[in-house]
């Protein structure tokens, strides 16, 4: 799509929110794929901390801002946001919060629903009492009025969208579904063998907390091999906390008796990503609250055969490329895992599912896609 040079000065990316994860490689990839002058952007100004800016790559039309509030603590970034942002834009600008939030000015804002957790009271709720709990009810009401201030929201899905307040719902002005791409490295990394050499190698990649329960993985892990099949898993991610402190408790009741059966890692390089899953047997998923499941989407492009959460947005990505289970269920997740261990046929059959639909996403789409409604926007409010 070409419209004439330079009908917007400038995309204003608020990336103050954005550290590590999901996030972050969105926010890379959409650098990575954009052709903003295409669209009649004259640049992109992203703001972030010095990390994040020295993550992404150089552009002839990327400006990089950073200010020392922006690695600092969160009422810093707020008062970085509303006394130093606030000043740098201008009408004929959009200002783009992906890390969501919302900010009053002349220009078009535009924010997206990053994090499901607050949305989810029921998945809130695990973390009650605690800080955390605090936390995310403080962001569930900053969130809501984020969606219905701002211009426009893009979702990554249809679920997280319809997981909103009907009020909420009912007040946003615009919205779009905009899901995020899949990385070429994992597309060229895919799996060409579903047999078994000797030990099961089951792999979990995702951060140690209470809604993605890696306890009840491990014990399902243990189960199996006290039924003497020889299975391991590999929970890469990291984390401490009250998860960690059930996962914890599950490894030492049955590390004596069958050492070795649950590995953990923390965080791998997103280089070093697609060898891990290529060289795994069966691929878990157990979260219970998924905004998109960047992670979920990487192991379905390297053809892993997937066993999957039954909750959350995971049924709208994966489909009917996986065998599902209970996360809370540990003989749910047994019997998932038994289905696939008998079965190599369905082991292959379902990872070349996964992948095919897999293929259908990319950061080019996304980012495309992306521009379009900014534009959209734009064209409708000034």
């Amino acid at each position: 799509m070409n419209f004439n040079p330079f009908i917007i000065k400038s995309i204003i990316i608020d990336a103050s929110n954005i550290k590590i994860g999901g996030g972050l490689t969105h926010l890379k990839e959409f650098i990575d794929h954009a052709s903003p002058r295409d669209y009649g952007i004259k640049n992109i100004i992203v703001w972030g901390d010095k990390h994040l800016l020295d993550s992404l790559a150089n552009k002839d039309w990327l400006i990089k801002k950073y200010h020392y509030l922006l690695n600092r603590g969160y009422f810093s970034r707020i008062i970085w946001r509303y006394f130093v942002l606030k000043n740098k834009i201008r009408h004929q600008d959009i200002l783009f919060i992906p890390g969501t939030g919302h900010m009053n000015t002349k220009s078009i804002s535009v924010t997206m629903c990053r994090n499901l957790l607050p949305i989810d009271k029921k998945e809130m709720d695990r973390f009650w009492p605690s800080f955390n709990w605090c936390r995310y009810r403080f962001l569930r009401s900053s969130h809501f009025r984020s969606y219905v201030k701002s211009n426009g929201v893009i979702f990554l899905n249809h679920y997280s969208y319809h997981a909103l307040p009907d009020k909420v719902k009912s007040g946003i002005s615009d919205f779009s579904i905009i899901p995020h791409g899949i990385s070429n490295i994992f597309k060229e990394n895919y799996k060409t063998t579903y047999n078994f050499n000797g030990v099961i190698n089951l792999l979990y990649v995702s951060r140690i907390n209470l809604y993605k329960h890696q306890w009840n993985v491990a014990r399902a892990v243990y189960d199996l091999n006290k039924q003497g099949l020889k299975v391991t898993i590999s929970l890469v991610g990291g984390m401490d906390g009250p998860g960690r402190d059930k996962l914890d408790k599950v490894i030492n009741e049955n590390a004596y008796q069958f050492p070795g059966a649950v590995k953990l890692y923390d965080l791998v390089s997103y280089e070093g990503l697609p060898d891990l899953y290529k060289n795994s047997d069966i691929f878990i998923f157990a979260s219970s609250c998924e905004t998109f499941g960047n992670i979920l989407l990487e192991a379905m492009s390297i053809g892993l055969p997937i066993a999957c959460s039954n909750a959350s947005s995971m049924h709208e990505l994966l489909e009917d490329a996986g065998l599902y289970f209970n996360p809370e269920d540990v003989n749910s997740i047994k019997s998932v895992l038994i289905e696939y261990i008998y079965n190599e046929s369905l082991r292959k059959t379902m990872g070349k599912k996964a992948k095919k639909i897999a293929n259908k996403y990319s950061w080019n789409e996304t980012t495309n896609r992306t521009f379009d409604y900014l534009i959209k926007l734009y064209k409708n409010n000034v």
